[in-house]
């Protein structure tokens, strides 16, 4: 992706790429539905595994890696708007390492800021239909039906904000994911103050979370592991955001877990712990905002 656009274009292509997680999550449970009820769970598997397999065809025998390899001239991005110089993390000679001390740092602060997001969006993803069922009563196939607005509305958040930081914002991604992180810290405190109360609240602040969350998913995970670095440095910048985001995920299920062991019946620790995690990325992307300004990063 960083050798086949330019920055001002790449928010709003990673955008659209961004709502994989959602679509894709829908039609997989649909695909593996269909064949759970005809051939049990094999013939799930083996049908997700032939759709798997036709998917790495294509990328196998049709991706190409540059521009150049199909006889086309190299895209020359252009740098984002900013009143300071372009950040060092952008000069770079052939011979000389990408990674820098100030890529490092960026990196990193990236990488911990996703640690809170992926901490909030697979402990709604993992625990919002049982919450649904067991602390409101839903039923089990309603409790999963109404959880799916948190992948509705990040669908619309997704596209929305890869739209806006392109086109807006000049091809900046931290500054569009502070404000969209304000409004998901807001959704959280929702959650914690009154989530517990009505199916209603739940629904809505779950539906205000999933919008605000999936966009600076999408732009600091994709677009922006681009943007901080170069091509040379994309795909490894991306693995480590990636990488440390997922230890999110699995902290997760270890403390919701334990909370809800805790307080049997009581969500509102969870929600305190989600509205915290929230507070914890918005504070991690602050730093990254400041050095912005400084001339340390250029995101």
């Amino acid at each position: 992706i960083g050798r086949w656009t330019r920055r001002k274009e790449r928010g709003t292509l990673m955008g659209l790429w961004g709502t994989c997680y959602q679509l894709g999550g829908v039609a997989a449970n649909m695909w593996a539905a269909f064949w759970l009820a005809r051939h049990g769970a094999k013939g799930a598997f083996l049908a997700a595994s032939a759709v798997l397999m036709g998917v790495w065809f294509l990328v196998y025998f049709f991706q190409r890696n540059r521009p150049e390899d199909v006889g086309l001239p190299p895209v020359e991005d252009e740098p984002a708007e900013e009143e300071q110089p372009p950040s060092p993390v952008h000069v770079e000679s052939p011979a000389q390492s990408p990674w820098t001390r100030t890529l490092v740092i960026n990196i990193a602060l990236i990488g911990t800021f996703y640690f809170g997001i992926k901490f909030v969006r697979y402990a709604l993803w993992s625990w919002a239909p049982f919450f649904l069922e067991n602390n409101f009563g839903l039923a089990a196939d309603d409790a999963g039906y109404l959880s799916t607005l948190f992948d509705l509305a990040g669908f619309a958040g997704v596209v929305v904000a890869g739209f806006l930081s392109d086109k807006v914002f000049g091809g900046r991604r931290a500054l569009p994911s502070f404000i969209m992180l304000v409004g998901m810290m807001l959704g959280c405190a929702g959650l914690f103050g009154f989530g517990g109360s009505s199916t209603l609240v739940f629904g809505a602040c779950l539906a205000i979370i999933g919008f605000m969350l999936f966009g600076p998913d999408s732009l600091l995970s994709g677009a922006g592991a681009v943007d901080i670095g170069s091509p040379r440095t994309a795909v490894a910048a991306a693995g480590i955001i990636n990488g440390t985001g997922s230890l999110g995920a699995v902290v997760q299920e270890l403390v919701v877990s334990r909370l809800y062991e805790q307080n049997p019946g009581d969500v509102t620790p969870v929600f305190a712990t989600l509205w915290g995690a929230a507070l914890f990325s918005m504070a991690v992307l602050g730093v990254l905002l400041w050095r912005n300004r400084t001339g340390k990063a250029n995101i």
